[in-house]
This record gives C-alpha cells, structure tokens and sequence, in this order.
C-alpha cells in the first residue's frame, strides 16, 4: 500500500533541466507511431518546458531517490479538472510499482476539493498503458485519427496560408485568420482534412491531420487513434494505493 506522503521531486527549473527532459519526451515518443509529427523535437520546445517547470498549474515530477533521467510525470491543472499530459519511467526503473507511486503523488501535489475527474490522452496501439488506465478506472470519452495526408503537391503554398509564432514560439499554421495546424520542423500536423491541398512543398515536405473519429475522412493513410479517457480523481487515487 502507497504512503499518503508526497514522495515526488519536482524538476528544477533550469534550461538544463529542460533539455533533459525534452531528451526523456524524445525517448517517450519513440514508443508511437506518429512521433515525428509530435512537438517534443521541436526547437521552441525547451523553452516551453522552461517557462511551464515554474508555473503553479503545472507539476513536473521524478521519483524520489533516483537521477533526473529515471523519467518524468507531467501533470497540469485544467478547469475543474487535473490532466495527464504524460508519464513516462526509463526501462531501468520499471519496477515495484514507480509508476503507481510517481502518478499517486503528482496527483496529490495538485489536487484541490475543486479537482473532480482526471483525464488523458492514449494511443490505441499503446495496449499496456491503455489496459493500465482502464484498471484505474479510466473510462472512454472520445476518440481521435491521425492520418497521413502525404507529401503537398503544389510547390507553393496557396494565398493566404501563411505561419505565425505563438506565446511558446511555436510555428502555427493560418488560412488567413484562421488556425489549421502547427509546423514541426517541415512537417504539417492540421486540426482536419480540409486545407491539406493549400499547402506547398516549399514549406513542408509532410502533412498529417488529426480529425475526430466520428467524422472520419476517406483520405490518408490511418497512422494511429487517440483515445481520451476520464475518471473520477478519488477513485484513481484509491487504485493507485491498493
């Protein structure tokens, strides 16, 4: 049974630190199939953790009593609820029950009376985390598919797509005023189907697409499914402590 004391260490708040955890993000991504339309590889990306490792809402955890690169637990508040960006343990610290301890405890460094439910987002094809989640009380909320969309045809990108850097930096992707994807590296990732052929191979040398499962499109090749699951954050604690 886990002890109710915290017994997580907080990441510092340094640019080293972030690099190694961009390193620890990179080493997560590997497991999926759509990691390299992931931002972790991005250039802007430390400086994204640097300015989250400080902030109140956020909580970047390792395992007491093991090095920074033993892994991570990246837990952030939204709402009325608690999210679970990721959780990841080095191959070397898979054992006794770290994970259970390292997301038991972030939660609990997080949790207020307000936060009632927990949620996250999985890869179907990641079966053991899935079925870990599930045991957890994690139940199925909704769906989304990545789809592989190819290489732009045009050489140019049409009028009015043009990229915008966002408070993290980040390369976003416009029709205009409206927002369509986000740029990693040379590679698009959009939030749906429908601008993939306004995009020019000057700019990007791939394009991905996330779209709801329950709208589907007959284009692309399916990469991988997103699952988003919730559960009641008392009855993951209890699990996690049995």
């Amino acid at each position: 049974m886990l002890s109710a004391d915290v017994e997580v260490l907080r990441w510092p708040s340094s640019m080293d630190d972030s690099l190694l955890l961009q390193k620890l993000h990179l080493d997560l991504a590997r497991l999926s199939r759509v990691a390299r339309f992931l931002i972790y590889d991005d250039a802007h990306f430390p400086d994204y953790l640097l300015s989250v490792l400080g902030d109140p809402d956020h909580a970047f955890t390792r395992p007491a009593g093991s090095s920074n690169a033993s892994g991570f637990c990246h837990l952030r508040i939204v709402d009325e609820g608690l999210f679970l960006n990721n959780i990841y343990l080095a191959p070397e610290y898979r054992r006794r029950g770290a994970g259970r301890k390292l997301l038991h405890d972030t939660i609990l460094l997080l949790k207020t009376a307000r936060h009632v439910s927990v949620e996250l987002d999985v890869h179907e094809s990641n079966m053991r985390a899935l079925a870990w989640y599930r045991r957890l009380g994690f139940e199925e909320v909704d769906r989304t598919t990545w789809l592989f969309l190819g290489t732009p045809l045009a050489p140019e990108s049409q009028p009015g797509i043009c990229l915008r850097s966002d408070d993290n930096r980040f390369s976003q992707i416009y029709s205009h005023d409206l927002h369509i994807g986000t740029r990693i590296g040379r590679r698009a990732i959009l939030n749906g189907t429908d601008f993939a052929e306004r995009l020019g191979a000057r700019d990007f040398d791939e394009v991905a697409a996330r779209v709801p499962a329950r709208e589907m499109s007959p284009r692309g090749v399916v990469l991988e499914t997103s699952i988003r699951l919730r559960a009641d954050v008392e009855q993951v604690l209890e699990e996690l402590a049995r």
